[in-house]
């Protein structure tokens, strides 16, 4: 087991060997200013950090930290534990599970005895007060001040859990969800028991996923727990704690950690935090991650800033509340959550302006006079059935495929890439949960609060928004499509894009002819070809090159014999593998689509039941 290895290696000499380093400690008692503290080591620095001692604070209630609390009080309680050595999951009681910890280790290294852990366990409510309300400050408390995930309450996640193990339990390499800013303080341990972590810094999470990979261990699966000899390979920092009673560590975004308990019983509680910064990453970075793989989110991302944004403003027009946030923060994070709002937004338009400039093949300007979405019921939670993302306001529903009485939902995204369900070309209705004016209302009163507030803000961050996109919604520059607008365009135009023949496929190259009196490129590419050959799909090519209508000779990135001899030095087949390396490079799935019967897949999913199969022979001569 690669736990043991680190249980048997003495902290001391660990910490000697690179590439492990410490992590920055201080104690509870001597932070002047906690939110500046964390604002400036966890959020701009990105610096993990440990804030110890709070067990010996006046407020620690170390009375009802203890097991025999939790087998007094919650004994009864269902709850799921973790096999950690069987990877499975097994329901007992509380006080079961409580005995079975408390019986010590027999020692053994084969892996075959059970090991449970007590993971994503509910934390008793007098546990919370006791931890959020009297001990911590409240800028770090869960659902806090600074807690976004607070201004969603009916449909937020829950994250605070308790997390129960012996020597042994483990949780494996794994960053939080949706770039969350993590915390976890040790509420109890037996006989000086403690807990070792390995923490990754977000600047090197791209090296961290290429090393492991070479290894053998791809950690988007969040299901290998590294050995010393694994770690020892990297070449960048490993952070290590060391973690007892009343220590409180906090985990910045994008950190990749994992945890391994030593000795008897420790108790932990861990909760996450959602900050404007964290919003930032999870729209940019995680959730594309997320949609790649079939990851659910966990949290509504898009409705956390809507709501934010919407609960912000209000403050700012009545000046009755005193802010959140220091005001150099606030002012940060208005701004920030402001633009991730507009970008939110600008991803579900579709822009008939651009649409009706270009040169859409068989599609009449007519096609793009209105828009009109079915608006739908605004209480509804859905997410899409296809790439299990979170669906905050524009999507294609499907009444006909229902299944014990629910119905078909996909993302205007997924629609665009070519999936949808078998009565896609003429069942599918595209729906909205909000007009685009409402929106743009919300993002105008944002600006106008701002704009009005100098003397309540009054900081040396402020500075008046100059925006007319506030009086009409305006292209994102050098963004002409949104997935929305492709996605429209799609089912516009769905037996034409779906072609199975190349000669009559739309994609034609609208290049004008280089030189006087010569040939205009008449060249035509079907999504098929494009994506066996440059493992891109329909919509890559729009979103990467800005046309509706592309070639990829005229770009000089097409593989065939002829178009190869033009350029010196070039391989057609090397060329080619390239292209089909990044199509054949995809993460591993933690849904599979082809559990829902309903969906079909585009022509780059690799599905039984899709619309267009996709052929990876060799291109041939």
């Amino acid at each position: 087991m690669t736990s043991l290895n680190i249980i048997a290696t003495n902290f001391n000499d660990l910490m000697s060997r690179p590439p492990f380093k410490h992590v920055k400690r201080i104690p509870y008692d001597e932070v002047a200013d906690m939110g500046k503290l964390v604002h400036e080591t966890v959020m701009v620095q990105s610096s993990p950090l440990i804030v110890d001692k709070w067990h010996k604070s006046p407020a620690w209630n170390g009375s009802i930290f203890k097991l025999n609390y939790l087998k007094t009080h919650y004994g009864t309680e269902d709850i799921v534990c973790r096999d950690v050595n069987h990877n499975i999951d097994v329901e007992m009681k509380m006080k079961d599970f409580i005995d079975h910890i408390r019986k010590p280790s027999t020692g053994s290294d084969t892996g075959s005895e059970s090991l449970l852990y007590g993971k994503d366990l509910s934390c008793p409510e007098k546990w919370r007060e006791a931890i959020m309300d009297e001990l911590l400050p409240p800028i770090i408390a869960y659902r806090g001040p600074n807690d976004l995930n607070a201004f969603y309450p009916e449909k937020a996640a829950e994250t605070l859990m308790l997390y129960i193990g012996k020597e042994g339990t483990r949780t494996p390499l794994h960053y939080d969800h949706c770039g969350t800013v993590g915390h976890n303080i040790m509420l109890h341990s037996d006989d000086n028991a403690h807990s070792i972590w390995f923490m990754i810094a977000a600047e090197d999470k791209t090296k961290a996923e290429l090393l492991f990979k070479s290894l053998g261990y791809p950690l988007e699966r969040e299901s290998h727990f590294a050995s010393v000899e694994q770690l020892t390979q990297a070449e960048f920092p490993i952070y290590v704690v060391e973690q007892r009673v009343g220590d409180l560590v906090l985990i910045p975004s994008l950190t990749y950690h994992q945890v391994l308990n030593v000795g008897k019983t420790t108790v932990k509680a861990a909760w996450n935090r959602l900050t404007t910064n964290c919003l930032s990453i999870a729209l940019n970075t995680v959730l594309p991650a997320y949609k790649r793989m079939n990851n659910p989110e966990t949290y509504r991302t898009k409705s956390i800033v809507s709501a934010a944004l919407e609960k912000w403003t209000a403050l700012l027009e009545t000046k009755l509340e005193k802010l959140p946030l220091s005001k150099e923060v606030f002012c940060q994070s208005f701004t920030q959550l402001l633009a991730l709002f507009r970008d939110i937004v600008h991803e579900e338009w579709v822009d008939t302006s651009a649409l009706k400039s270009e040169h859409w093949t068989q599609l009449s300007e007519d096609s793009f006079a209105s828009v009109s979405p079915v608006r739908a019921d605004d209480n509804t939670s859905i997410s899409c059935d296809f790439c299990r993302c979170d669906i905050w306001n524009r999507y294609f529903h499907c009444e006909e495929c229902t299944d014990s009485g629910g119905s078909y939902d996909i993302c205007t995204e997924c629609f665009a890439r070519g999936r949808g369900c078998p009565h896609r070309a003429n069942s599918m209705t595209f729906m909205e949960f909000f007009s685009m004016s409402s929106l743009q209302r919300l993002y105008s009163r944002a600006v106008e609060s701002w704009n009005a507030s100098p003397e309540f803000l009054n900081c040396d961050e402020y500075s008046p928004i100059v925006d007319n996109w506030s009086s009409g919604i305006l292209p994102v520059a050098g963004k002409n499509y949104s997935f929305t607008s492709l996605a429209y365009v799609r089912q516009l135009q769905l037996r034409t894009v779906l072609s199975k023949c190349c000669v009559i496929h739309p994609i034609k190259c609208p290049s004008k002819p280089a030189k006087k009196g010569a040939k205009r490129c008449h060249y035509k590419f079907c999504e098929r070809c494009l994506e066996r050959s440059y493992g891109m799909t329909w919509v890559d090519m729009v979103m990467k090159f800005q046309s509706p209508e592309i070639c990829p000779s005229c770009m000089g990135i097409c593989v065939c014999l002829k178009c190869s001899d033009k350029r010196p030095g070039t391989n057609q087949f090397a060329l080619a593998n390239i292209f089909r390396c990044r199509n054949d490079e995809r993460p591993p799935l933690f849904h599979d689509p082809s559990d829902n019967p309903h969906n079909r897949g585009g022509v780059a999913d690799k599905l039984d039941n899709s619309f267009a199969k996709s052929n990876h022979k060799r291109v041939r001569e």
